[in-house]
Order: C-alpha cells, then structure tokens, then sequence
C-alpha cells in the first residue's frame, strides 16, 4: 500500500505547497471577500492540510515535513492527532506570507482526500462582535465556538475552481501563541 499518494519526498511537498497554498488562499479570497469584506485585512494564521490515512499522516508528520518545517506541536485533539509545524521557508500568497500548517490525522470513520482543507484567520478583538453583530447574516458553523480557549467559527464553502469543498475558519488568537501558552500552562 502506498503510504503517501501525492507527496512521496520532502521536495514534492515543498513543491506542492509552494504551488497550490497561494493558489488555495486566493480562492478563499475571492470566494469569501464578498462575504467578509475585511477578510484581506485579517492575519492569516495557517493552512490546514488533511491526509487520507492514519499511514499517511504518520509519514508526513514523520518523514516529509521535518526537513522542511519544524514540528511546533503534536497532540490529541477530539480523539485524534493534529500537528503543526512552523515551515523553514515562508509560502508567499498574494501579499500573505504562509509559515503555518496543521496537520490532522483523519477521524477514524470519516473519509477525507489528502490535500489543503481550510484556512484561519485572526479576528481582531471579539469573536462574538465579528460573528454576531458584523456579519450576523452569514451561515456560520459554531461547533468551535464551545471551546474554553481560542473558540473558532467556521463559514463552510462548496467546491469551486476544481476544488473539493473547504473552510475557512476565524478565531481570537494565532495557534502559535495559543501553543505557547498551552506549553507553559498546560491544556485548558
């Protein structure tokens, strides 16, 4: 069984993410901007890149990343291993600078593709003033919004641009500091 089906070393990763990560945030761009007009004000914290099989995440978060980023954090969250690392080489999107990508091991009974899955963005000040009061008429997911610490809301996006369906999340805090403080702190 083939372990990786896109990436097979650390240089076709690089290339892959390279290419597709700036091309992902301006269909997110174009897609959401209408919707949320600041959204090019906002800092873009990280990209997600989903992996089909737990064998996959494993090589990735293992063998084809370390060369190119360094592990930030590795821990269970919702019954499954996310990693994130901070890459080497910052991906130039647009006028975006990409230096962040969490990886999440797949749900187990849960069928994903491998490849980026969503964006999140940093709202300034509070999550409830931008999702309840600024854009009170979006459709918006709150399955994040009962977290303790760094709660996210999601505006789920259909396929589009030959893309699979994704996401783009907002939340209070970028995911290094919230690892920072969970590092000094313990989990919430």
């Amino acid at each position: 069984m083939e372990l990786c089906r896109i990436w097979t070393t650390p240089d076709e990763l690089q290339r892959y993410l390279v290419k597709e990560v700036p091309a992902f945030i301006a269909t997110i761009e174009t897609r959401i901007t209408p919707l949320v007009p600041e959204l090019p004000s906002l800092f873009l914290d990280h990209v997600c890149l989903r992996t089909s099989t737990p064998q996959e995440y494993t090589r990735l978060v293992w063998d084809l990343l370390p060369p190119i980023a360094t592990l930030l954090v590795e821990s269970i969250v919702g019954g499954r291993s996310i990693a994130t690392f901070k890459l080497k080489t910052a991906i130039l999107a647009g006028e975006r600078l990409v230096d962040v990508i969490e990886i999440p091991a797949p749900k187990a009974g849960s069928a994903y593709s491998s490849g980026l899955e969503h964006a999140e963005f940093v709202v300034p000040g509070s999550l409830d003033d931008f999702v309840h009061s600024r854009h009170p008429d979006l459709v918006w997911d709150l399955g994040g919004y009962r977290k303790t610490f760094n709660r996210e809301a999601r505006l789920a996006i259909g396929a589009a641009d030959g893309r699979a369906a994704f996401s783009v999340k907002f939340h209070e805090m970028p995911l290094e500091t919230v690892i920072e403080i969970e590092k000094r702190q313990g989990p919430p």
